[in-house]
């Protein structure tokens, strides 16, 4: 190796060390700073009574105090307003409308004429159905009172020229019985005689029991049938009389046209939609709530909620509770509960604004909520949470039952805290019951 080769080699292995060498002192620097820094922070928490150093064995950790968040906040839903009593208005019966006397945002009273069907069929069906009832009607009253005296006298005429009649036949018999004995008349002459006398007989039966009939009347079986018909034929009329008074639509109620679908002069069907009447004195408003948030909830007792329409949500309304579906709709598995909205005139409010409901979590809901950081909170081998809590510089472990998180970095807590305990919210994981130690306050 020469002069030069050696020169090189010296100055390789100088930056070598020189490499070597900072790294060291920047290792050194660090330890010395983490060790100055746990001094500074052991001599911070020194009693300010006495100004005697805390022992080094104390375990340090990190705590915060038990919060109240205020008034319990509830959740919000979508909501939509609607009117308590609302009609969709169709004919029982159809025709042509000749008459319209409405328009939409017309107000109208209970019992108001809004349309009319041409009534004209229905018209002579009435009147057919009235000439049908008159008539079995006296039909049946001359059953009932029996035959007229006059056509009682017609009969028994007409039974005294059977009489004279049969004599005559009889004696004309007679007299071909006793002829023919003496072969004076032909056999075929004597049987004519007998026959016409046999049918005159039978007449004569035949008015006796006419006779008999007309004086006592008709008999209870046909007394029975003629009422029967009577019955049906009202009931006819009684139908087709429903039918003209369909011809005619009014106002089941107080209200609002909100939908006119017809003009006049058009058809209609019976059971078509041609108006819809809502009562806007009253106003309802609709809420879709998930399983989770009704299954523990009581709708026994009336609570409010408040409401913000999205159109104006610087006003703040008032609902009262009224009913819950308790059956779920299929699609979204989702409980609708309907509130009535309280009479205001703060805006105006129609059916079909969409709005924001808060409802309370319960009944409770005006109560303040417990809260600590996020970071309080652990969780041991059997999955239960817990915290540790502070008390004359000694950790007692403390299992507690959260519930929603407030913000990003609060929890609810909603047993086994009480306002202003301090817990260790940085430092727990290596704790153990009845400890010592030193706490440090976090910075807020």
């Amino acid at each position: 190796m020469n002069k030069r080769q050696i020169t090189t080699w010296i100055r390789q292995k100088a930056r070598l060390l020189i490499g070597t060498g900072c790294a060291l002192a920047l290792l050194v620097g660090a330890y010395l700073w983490w060790s100055l820094s746990g001094q500074a922070m052991l001599a911070a928490t020194v009693d300010a009574s006495t100004s005697e150093p805390i022992d080094d064995a104390l375990r340090v950790v990190r705590t915060a105090s038990v919060e109240s968040s205020g008034q319990r906040k509830g959740k919000t839903y979508p909501g939509t307003v609607h009117a308590k009593t609302t009609a969709q208005m169709a004919f029982r019966v159809g025709g042509p409308l000749i008459e319209v006397n409405i328009n939409p945002g017309d107000e109208v009273k209970r019992g108001q004429v809004l349309m009319r069907i041409d009534p004209r069929d229905f018209e002579n069906r009435v009147a057919a159905a009235k000439a049908a009832l008159s008539s079995a009607k006296a039909r049946q009253a001359a059953m009932n009172s029996g035959a007229r005296s006059e056509d009682i006298q017609m009969l028994n005429a007409k039974r005294s020229a059977l009489d004279a009649r049969q004599a005559s036949l009889k004696a004309e018999f007679d007299r071909n019985a006793r002829l023919i004995v003496e072969n004076a008349v032909s056999r075929s002459e004597y049987e004519t005689s007998e026959a016409a006398l046999k049918a005159i007989n039978n007449e004569i039966l035949a008015a006796d029991e006419e006779l008999k009939k007309a004086k006592a009347g008709a008999r209870k079986e046909d007394r029975q049938s003629m009422a029967a018909e009577i019955e049906a034929l009202e009931v006819q009329l009684k139908t087709a009389q429903d039918q003209l008074d369909d011809t005619v639509m009014r106002a089941p109620f107080d209200g609002t046209v909100s939908k006119q679908l017809v003009e006049n002069f058009e058809p209609v069907v019976p059971g078509q939609e041609v108006l819809v009447i809502h009562d806007i004195s009253k106003l309802e408003i609709r809420v879709a709530l998930p399983e989770k948030d009704v299954i523990r909830r009581t709708f026994n007792d009336s609570f409010h909620a408040k409401v913000r329409l999205l159109a104006c949500p610087e006003t703040e309304l008032v609902a009262a509770f009224k009913e819950l579906d308790t059956e779920a709709d299929l699609s979204t598995r989702t409980y609708q509960v309907t509130f009535e909205l309280e009479p205001t005139s703060q805006v105006n409010v129609f059916p079909g604004m969409v709005a924001e409901v808060e409802i309370g979590d319960s009944h409770t809901q005006s109560l303040a909520e417990t809260t600590v950081p996020t970071q309080a909170v652990l969780g041991d081998d059997s999955d239960d949470q817990f915290v540790w809590i502070v008390k004359d510089s000694q950790v007692r472990k403390q299992s507690v039952r959260l519930g929603e998180l407030i913000g990003t970095n609060r929890q609810v807590v909603h047993n086994g805290l009480n306002e202003g305990d301090t817990v260790v919210v940085a430092g727990g994981s290596f704790l153990s019951e009845g400890e010592e130690v030193t706490t440090y306050a976090s910075k807020k």
